[in-house]
Formats: C-alpha cells, sequence, structure tokens
C-alpha cells in the first residue's frame, strides 16, 4: 500500500530533494512547475544529471520503477514561441509541429518526457485567463493544432510525412457538438460582450453584484464550497460601513486616501467586468478584502461619533488644563492702572 500511495506522489524537484524517498518508493513522478515562474526558465532541479541520479535512485527501490519528470512545456522551452492562441491565429498546423519539435528536443534534453500541452479546451469567454494557452474558440482548428503538437514526430512513411488527423468530417461533428454544449454551472452572465466599452458597462451592475455578494449560499454544492458562507455573510455586514466609510473619504479625506481608492476602484470593475467565473471572482476578490476593510472601519467610526460616541470610550480624554495668565503681562497691567 506504501508503494502504491507513493507511485501517487508527485514532488517538486528543487535543488535538495529526499533522496530517502525515491529509494524507498515514496515519489512516482516529479513536476518542474512549483512558484511565480513555474514552468518557466531553467531551474536548479531541471537538468539531465539530476533526472539521471533521480532514476539511478529509483532503481535502488524494490520495485525499480522510473521516475516520469513533467513540466509545463506549451509554447517553447528555452526557445520561446509565440502563445499558442498566436500560432492558432496563423491558421498553419505545420508551423505549430516545428514549434513543438524544437520544444520537445529542448525538454527531453533536460530529462522532462511528460509535458503538459496540447491544451484543448475550446474557450469562447475572454475573461476567461486560460484562453491564451490554447487555440481559440472553434474546435474544428483547436483539434487541428493540437494534433500536431501532441503526435509530433509520430510520421508516417505511407502520409508522405505528414501527421495522419481526425477525419475533417469527424471535426465537423465536434465542431456542431460543442457549439451546442452547455458553458460551466459556476459562469455567469454567459453572454456577456466585453469586447466594446458599451459591453462592459452593461455588465458592470451584474459583476459588481457577484463581487460584493457571491458566492450565493443557495448556489453552493459541496461541504468544501460551503467554508465561504461565514466569511460571505460576514463581509454582508460590512457592507453599509463600506459605503458610509468611501462617502466619508470621498467627501473629508479625498487628497489624503485618493491613492487606495483608485486602486481598489480600479482592481473592483477591473474583476467585475473581467470575470465570468464565480470560484475566480471569490479569489481575486481577497485582494482588495483589506481595503473594504479599512474603509468599513472608518465608516462605522463615523457612525460612533455622529452619536456622541468614540472607539476609545473605556479611556476617556481628559478635559484640557486652564491657562495660566502671563505674569509679565499680569504685573505690567497692575502697575500700568496705578
Amino acid at each position: 500500500l506504501d508503494e502504491k500511495i507513493g507511485q501517487l506522489h508527485q514532488y517538486f524537484n528543487f535543488k535538495d530533494f529526499d533522496s530517502d524517498l525515491i529509494r524507498r518508493g515514496g515519489a512516482g513522478s516529479v513536476i518542474n512547475a512549483a512558484g511565480a515562474l513555474g514552468g518557466q526558465g531553467q531551474s536548479a532541479g531541471t537538468s539531465a544529471e539530476v533526472c539521471n541520479h533521480l532514476q539511478r535512485l529509483a532503481q535502488e527501490s524494490r520495485l525499480k520503477i522510473p521516475q516520469l519528470f513533467g513540466r509545463d512545456v506549451i509554447h517553447g522551452y528555452r526557445t520561446v514561441f509565440p502563445i499558442n492562441l498566436g500560432q492558432a491565429a496563423a491558421w498553419h498546423p505545420e508551423l505549430a509541429e516545428q514549434a513543438a519539435a524544437v520544444a520537445a528536443r529542448e525538454a527531453s534534453a533536460d530529462g522532462i518526457k511528460w509535458t503538459f500541452a496540447p491544451m484543448v479546451d475550446i474557450a469562447r469567454d475572454a475573461r476567461w485567463g486560460r484562453i491564451a494557452e490554447g487555440a481559440g474558440e472553434d474546435p474544428f482548428l483547436g483539434a487541428a493544432m493540437a494534433l500536431v503538437v501532441a503526435y509530433v514526430g509520430a510520421k508516417s512513411g505511407d502520409a508522405g510525412g505528414k501527421i495522419q488527423t481526425l477525419d475533417l468530417v469527424e471535426l465537423q461533428r465536434l465542431r456542431s457538438w460543442s457549439s451546442s454544449s452547455a458553458a460551466a454551472e459556476s459562469g455567469f452572465a454567459k453572454d456577456a460582450d466585453v469586447s466594446t466599452v458599451g459591453g462592459a458597462l452593461s455588465l458592470l451592475p451584474v459583476g459588481l453584484t457577484y463581487f460584493f455578494f457571491a458566492p450565493f449560499p443557495w448556489q453552493l454544492g459541496s461541504i468544501r464550497q460551503s467554508l465561504a458562507i461565514p466569511e460571505t455573510l460576514f463581509f454582508y455586514t460590512l457592507i453599509p460601513g463600506i459605503v458610509a466609510g468611501v462617502l466619508y473619504l470621498f467627501r473629508n479625506r479625498l487628497a489624503d486616501s485618493l491613492g487606495v481608492l483608485l486602486v481598489t476602484m480600479t482592481v473592483t470593475f477591473g474583476y467585475a467586468i473581467g470575470q465570468g467565473n464565480l470560484g475566480t471572482l471569490y479569489r481575486h476578490k481577497a485582494q482588495v478584502t483589506g481595503f473594504y476593510y479599512a474603509f468599513a472601519a472608518v465608516g462605522w467610526e463615523q457612525a460612533r461619533r455622529r452619536r456622541g460616541q468614540t472607539s476609545y470610550s473605556a479611556y476617556p480624554i481628559p478635559p484640557p488644563r486652564p491657562v495660566r495668565a502671563d505674569p509679565a503681562a499680569a504685573y505690567s497691567s497692575r502697575y500700568t492702572e496705578t
């Protein structure tokens, strides 16, 4: 059982790794895609020497199952090519095949035998961030581009060196099926067109509603998703304070708070317009939640002051000391009267 679990264990290959873990069969694969720059450039753990060393350690295990090395090699490795969406825009699968061949040679030279490509999702909403990793919205073009990338090098002598692909009739059927497929349940405003100013502004009310109030309790479908309910309900209670705080800063302290207000408004409006997925929008809201907490604190503080209270009621401010008269002035006035 431990060895079976070990085969399912995928670990990050950094400069320092656990040799004993591999010797006892506690790991089955290595993924070189950790951190903000995961999959980009070369790291200390990405080299043929390191891969060979780990394979020799795997041969010391009881089952001697080789390690599998994976990495994001999407549009090039050492040589960087245009993103997949850009390659698809050329409508030239042979060029994509040549780029994939270069990436395959460079990646395999470093010991990488498993790449997370091609990305074959059919993306029809420009607000989805990973649309750049695919071939766009057309299944016909997406299939053609994916096949030359997935089967690069699998030449057929009978076909004159061309890659064997699906029949064009079958690709057309896939196109028709995808056109009628339903969108993800977590999406909202599915028919929105944000490519124009008018379309983006028309989406703003719906986007702001989801930004501030989502996820809605009745939309949660699992226990893990339900963990967001307390935080969501707590944020509901802060909305009056947020509105009061923002209005106060605009009216009375605009010069001092202009930078924070602009950043918060830009991020809020940008995500409200640019995200059509509930889960993604919820995660992005966390980037500015701290600002909204600060606005709510300002709003509640102003409300307390309007009611004649202060936030430090347990420590009342002492009355000011009486001002003492100037002795020289008192002496001068007494002699002047004489």
